[in-house]
């Protein structure tokens, strides 16, 4: 469907970096200190296969494809693992302070 390629392939990726520039700045509101600009770099991290990722599955599915909704659930899914990995990060070292 037409809104269905429209999300996927101008969206998420919209999304998907607002949420690796803002998320470290909204869990650690303030003057910045080293983690949040190492969890930024750390959700970053691949943006543009990312991005590349959605535009291709937005198309795609928009198309009919059934791959499409594949690549982009498996693109979703790295950026969610990133998140959770930056959380471990966030409690496993010292950039907490």
């Amino acid at each position: 469907t037409p809104g269905a390629s429209l999300l996927l392939s101008f969206l998420m990726p919209l999304v998907a970096g607002s949420v690796s520039h803002l998320l470290p700045r909204a869990l650690h509101p303030g003057q910045q200190t080293t983690w949040p600009h190492a969890a930024r770099k750390h959700l970053g991290r691949g943006g543009g296969l990312r991005a590349m990722a959605l535009l291709i599955g937005g198309v795609s599915a928009g198309l009919g494809y059934r791959f499409g909704w594949v690549l982009a659930v498996i693109a979703v899914s790295v950026f969610l693992a990133q998140i959770l990995l930056m959380f471990i990060m966030i409690r496993t070292s010292d950039y907490s302070s």
